[in-house]
């Protein structure tokens, strides 16, 4: 808890007095797994809300130490034996949620020539009619964004040790 406690501390000294709605720790599958079966994290669930145990705690997550942690899964190819995620298993990254504005996204524009030098769209489509009879259209969409955060320093690593 203490840790936690001293990482929550860190988040807010990165904030500055922003305000935040909460704060969320998602984890690789050895980091969680090691997590949830630490001593001190079993006896207080086991003193505060045992029911909690009983059940899949990689998918709702859960409340501890002032932070909800959870299970990053990451993404499955389908049909592949591969999952994609940037979080290792053996490590967390925790973050402050309703950050107003820490999270920005903009748009470049679209790569045809009529767009260079404007403001990107987040949306941008086009129809080539069927020129010989008329019958069907080709559409091309595309979007162009970039997500960046604006405090990163606010986002930490947690390691396995």
């Amino acid at each position: 808890r203490g840790r936690t406690v001293a990482a929550l501390r860190k988040i807010e000294a990165e904030l500055g007095g922003v305000g935040y709605t909460g704060v969320r720790a998602m984890c690789g599958a050895t980091f969680f797994d090691a997590f949830i079966s630490h001593p001190n994290v079993k006896e207080a669930y086991q003193l505060q809300q045992s029911q909690l145990l009983g059940q899949d705690l990689r998918k709702v997550g859960f409340a501890w130490g002032g932070a909800v942690w959870e299970e990053y899964r990451g993404m499955t190819i389908p049909g592949a034996d591969v999952n994609i995620g940037v979080i290792n298993t053996n490590e967390a990254v925790m973050f402050p949620e309703g950050v107003p504005n820490m999270y920005r996204t903009y748009f470049a524009p679209g790569d045809f020539l009529e767009t260079v030098n404007t403001i990107g769209l987040p949306m941008y489509s086009k129809l080539s009619p069927d020129k010989d009879y008329n019958r069907w259209v080709d559409l091309l969409a595309e979007t162009n964004p970039l997500h960046i955060n604006t405090r990163p320093r606010a986002v930490l690593k947690i390691t396995k040790s």
